[in-house]
């Protein structure tokens, strides 16, 4: 496939897409039904889905092609598309968000996160949209068992990584699963997730609190959101929301 290939089959992806269930999902299910996509092709396509759905409300007056390349120029340094299709951005390629935004028409960064006015005061509005044109790092929270093993794999394959207790930062493209035995020695979960319980753990250093999150799988058409599991003793307490009520 080629560049014009790779448009029309993502603007035909995302005129298709409904919301309904989570986009990796649909677009994995997608894939397997529609067998001309090859790996590269896959590839290609998905980073333009995901890059498009970061610019959020930005430009929506805008065709789905045009944003595509916005979105790629936006997020990436290089791009393919943009050496064809948008030569004119190119002096701009490896500048900052801020400045790469002032050569598109009618493009206004606050517009890209809707909800700037909520936000807290000691929050950069313009700072915090520009932060949703970042592909986030992959995060591993490692299994204690393993956690020698896993960071000595890493090390070997000249991954490229950081530690911060049971948490390993590494570039999103990192092929750990080629690496690790994911679910085994290490899970796939993002900082934020791991580090949820880290204040209550540390306002009770004396007590013999532990405390466990668990991230439910969501099924369609079910309301169950998450669980929170925390033991002390012999008691129990459990809290589960459904459809954003606490019962």
């Amino acid at each position: 496939m080629h560049l014009h290939s790779h448009l029309r089959s993502t603007e035909e992806i995302v005129r298709q897409y409904d919301g309904g269930i989570p986009f990796a999902l649909w677009l994995k299910n997608y894939f397997r039904q529609y067998k001309k996509f090859g790996s590269k092709d896959r590839k290609i396509v998905s980073d333009l889905c995901f890059c498009f759905y970061r610019l959020g409300g930005m430009l929506q007056a805008e065709t789905i092609e045009n944003r595509l390349l916005v979105a790629q120029f936006l997020c990436h340094a290089e791009s393919p598309f943009i050496n064809q299709f948008q030569p004119d951005w190119l002096a701009r390629k490896e500048a900052p968000v801020e400045q790469k935004i002032e050569v598109i028409d009618n493009a206004n960064l606050l517009s890209l996160f809707p909800f700037t006015r909520e936000l807290s005061k000691e929050i950069d509005s313009a700072a915090f949209a520009a932060s949703h044109l970042v592909q986030p790092d992959l995060f591993l929270r490692l299994r204690p068992a393993y956690a020698k093993t896993v960071l000595q794999k890493l090390r070997d394959a000249s991954l490229s990584f950081s530690v911060e207790g049971d948490c390993v930062r590494l570039p999103n493209n990192s092929k750990v699963d080629e690496v690790i035995e994911l679910d085994k020695e290490a899970v796939v979960q993002d900082k934020s997730s791991q580090k949820v319980l880290d204040a209550l753990q540390h306002q009770t250093p004396n007590s013999k609190l532990q405390a466990m999150r668990l991230a439910a799988a969501r099924e369609p058409g079910d309301g169950h959101r998450s669980n929170y599991i925390f033991s002390r003793k012999r008691r129990l307490i459990i809290m589960q929301l459904f459809k954003n009520k606490l019962r």
